[in-house]
């Protein structure tokens, strides 16, 4: 982590709480192009990543109550500037969890101590299962693909199974919501998840950002395997030691099932709502040469973020995604006051429900793009500017406009390309699946989907160096 520049922080800590109240501000016009400043305002980029990751935001979820002042700031932003601004509004399955959780084990003889066990540290709720407080007698049933019979043999049991397949197995009947039914439906009130492989790998990287999912959002929410009274949980791998003896590689290595002598209790409170609506912002600024206009440049960011923990804490999201929704608003700020017209028309971009699963911007791309996909010619994201690396620029290829847009940001050392072989990771993933030129700005850090992702702990250096590269690169590309 770089050393933080306390003096800076300090300043700009009392200047953000002099203008939260105070609506956003308007500056003046620029006469002509000399008198266009290719710099982000300090201020204002400020102010708008301090006031979206303020505590009064509670984290953004977007779809919930939680996520309605956010999405109203942001509209109001944009609203403000002029330029031609389309609130797009869509729906997608909300999964939303509340204080209390717990998990609890103690070894199945009388007179034994309850072991409880830490929320985010030890376990996790998986995304898009039930809720409810049950406890039980853990069983351990290998990869749980057994279909269910009319015994109901786990009926009032806590079922541990493991991620994946045997070897020689079809990966697909390995699909965790799949797991997830038959389990529920062989009589399990909880269920317990060991990640295994590749997927044991990203959840130990991820410690206590990770998380998991029993539904892939490309599928979409499926209301036939959802058992709203069957909380599930994903434990970590010393969780697993401590409950069967063995870590999960040797478990899975010996998959029988069995009883594992122990007395589990599962408490998780929440809602599922499978069609909250949420909003996209969208902000157009035309463009006016007759040869170029129709071709279209992307600035987008998503506004959203995790809400609020099931043990109560709030996520307050000033890296992902506060800054990259304040470089956008800025860059709109900026060149919709500057007086000057582009020749390429300019889309600015706050998208919805992002860490849900990429519903905004893949409602968007499939159904209502505001301009046909083919004259969109490059799509740039900013999603997580943390400040201990960066930034960088993904997936950056020949395609002349890129070019145009780093410009000599490389040369100069302020920007390094990332070569994500194609992949992604964010916003630009449903361009990217439909051939448009996308790229994303991160900046990498150690608070990504983390309660120290504060405005206090956000380089404001890299905010400022990000958003200056922004704007002199839609300059260069648009202009």
């Amino acid at each position: 982590m770089l050393r933080p520049f306390t003096s800076l922080l300090l300043f700009f800590s009392l200047l953000s709480l002099s203008l939260q109240a105070s609506p956003t501000k308007r500056f003046p016009h620029a006469s002509s192009e000399s008198d266009f400043s290719e710099r982000a305002n300090p201020e204002t980029l400020r102010k708008y990543v301090f006031d979206l990751s303020a505590p009064s935001m509670k984290g953004r979820l977007t779809g919930s109550p939680l996520g309605k002042a956010a999405e109203e700031y942001v509209k109001n932003v944009m609203e403000s500037l002029n330029l031609s601004v389309t609130v797009q509004s869509f729906s997608f399955p909300l999964y939303e969890v509340v204080a209390p959780v717990s998990l609890t084990v103690k070894e199945g003889v009388p007179g034994s101590e309850a072991r409880s066990f830490v929320y985010l540290k030890d376990f996790r709720e998986v995304d898009y299962t039930g809720f409810g407080k049950t406890s039980g007698e853990l069983v351990f049933v290998g990869y749980g693909m057994d279909a269910p019979t009319s015994s109901s043999d786990l009926k009032g049991k806590i079922a541990l199974l493991l991620t994946g397949v045997p070897q020689g197995a079809d990966a697909k009947s390995g699909a965790l919501g799949l797991k997830v039914h038959n389990l529920a439906l062989r009589g399990a009130s909880g269920i317990l998840v060991v990640p295994t492989g590749k997927l044991a790998e990203r959840i130990a990287e991820g410690k206590e950002e990770a998380e998991l999912r029993a539904m892939d959002f490309k599928s979409g929410f499926l209301q036939e395997l959802y058992h709203p009274k069957v909380p599930v949980f994903f434990i970590h791998s010393h969780v697993t030691e401590e409950l069967t003896g063995k870590n999960p590689a040797a478990l899975a290595a010996a998959p029988e099932p069995k009883s594992l002598n122990k007395w589990i209790s599962l408490e998780l409170h929440g809602k599922m709502t499978p069609q909250a609506q949420a909003k996209n912002i969208l902000a157009v600024l035309p463009g006016t040469d007759p040869l170029l206009k129709d071709e279209v440049i992307v600035v987008g960011a998503h506004y959203d973020h995790l809400g609020i923990g099931a043990d109560g804490e709030v996520f307050p999201g000033a890296a992902d995604n506060a800054a990259g929704s304040a470089v956008v608003m800025e860059a709109a700020r900026l060149f919709a006051s500057s007086g000057i017209k582009p020749k390429r028309t300019v889309l600015f971009a706050l998208w919805g429900a992002e860490e849900q699963g990429l519903y905004g911007s893949t409602f968007y791309v499939k159904k209502s793009p505001l301009f046909p996909l083919e004259r969109t010619k490059m799509m740039v994201q900013l999603d997580y500017l943390d400040g201990q690396e960066g930034p960088f620029l993904t997936n950056v290829d020949d395609n002349p406009l890129v070019q145009l847009f780093i410009g000599d940001s490389v040369k100069e050392k302020r920007l390094q390309i990332l070569d994500y072989k194609g992949q992604c990771a964010s916003d630009d993933c449903p361009f990217l699946e439909r051939k448009v030129p996308a790229y994303r700005f991160v900046a990498f850090g150690e608070h990504h989907h983390r309660r120290s992702d504060t405005r206090e702990n956000l380089s404001l250096e890299m905010l400022q160096k990000t958003a200056d590269i922004v704007v002199q690169g839609i300059k260069a590309a648009a202009y």
